[in-house]
């Protein structure tokens, strides 16, 4: 997982194309002291006014509706390609319906720095020997009430959706899909636990059990999503170690 700033001719590129695609918006407003989530799409984008045009967010199904007002602090996440690309701003206007705009929207400044995050599931850091990555992974359903087992393990592999462990003590036998509570462990740093679950499990050439663990992190945007950040941090982490021994390698 790779996180850049954008470039201006980058930001202008991915909020060109969003727009004209009017793609899909997910937005954390704030709510007293939490953030609730929104949907909603890209309208428009101004560069001279430097903000972006979103439809007015309303709440997933089933949920209350969503209440708006200016400069209200609120983060934006929206896809382009293989990236997501986030920000956090605050309302600047509320617009009602008019002959330009038949929907309800809000206009949201562009702050002076706007990141993505290269989400490609197939780009996955490598962890070495030298720094390794301890995991702890507890079933959340243990069975006839039995209290939860703690596995510990080897991370293969982390990416920003999840990673491989091998290892296992002791082994489990879980199925796809089985909920899991993972806490990873890096070197000189606090703990993490994020809720995930079981993707595939197979068997390596040399005879050793794998899992592949996928990270549940929400759909709040990683600027008031606090465990993305940290996962965030851990994996570029052990991407620079990785890259110091490539280049080490190599030299």
């Amino acid at each position: 997982m790779f996180q850049e700033t954008l470039t201006p001719e980058k930001l202008n590129a991915y909020l060109s194309a969003a727009a004209e695609r009017q793609s899909p918006v997910t937005v954390a407003l704030a709510s007293g002291s939490d953030w609730v989530i929104g949907r909603s799409r890209m309208l428009g984008w101004d560069d001279q006014a430097g903000g972006v045009v979103l439809a007015q967010p309303h709440a997933p199904q089933g949920r209350e509706p969503l209440a708006l007002a200016l400069h209200q602090p609120l983060a934006v996440k929206f896809v382009a390609g293989d990236r997501h690309v986030s920000f956090l701003s605050a309302i600047r206007e509320l617009r009602e319906p008019c002959r330009f705009q038949s929907v309800p929207t809000v206009e949201v400044p562009l702050p002076a720095e706007v990141t993505c995050t290269n989400h490609r599931s197939s780009f996955r850091v490598k962890i070495g020997p030298d720094a390794p990555l301890p995991v702890v992974l507890t079933g959340l359903r243990s069975a006839n009430g039995a209290p939860p087992v703690l596995h510990r393990a080897r991370a293969m592999d982390i990416s920003s959706t999840g990673l491989a462990v091998t290892d296992l003590a002791p082994p489990p036998n879980w199925p796809a899909g089985t909920a899991l509570a993972a806490r990873l462990e890096p070197l000189d740093d606090e703990p993490l636990l994020l809720q995930a679950h079981v993707r595939r499990a197979w068997t390596l050439p040399e005879g050793h059990a794998a899992l592949g663990v996928e990270f549940r992190l929400g759909d709040m945007p990683e600027p008031v999503n606090p465990r993305a950040q940290r996962l965030n941090h851990i994996v570029t982490r052990y991407q620079r170690l990785w890259l110091q021994r490539k280049v080490g390698t190599a030299g």
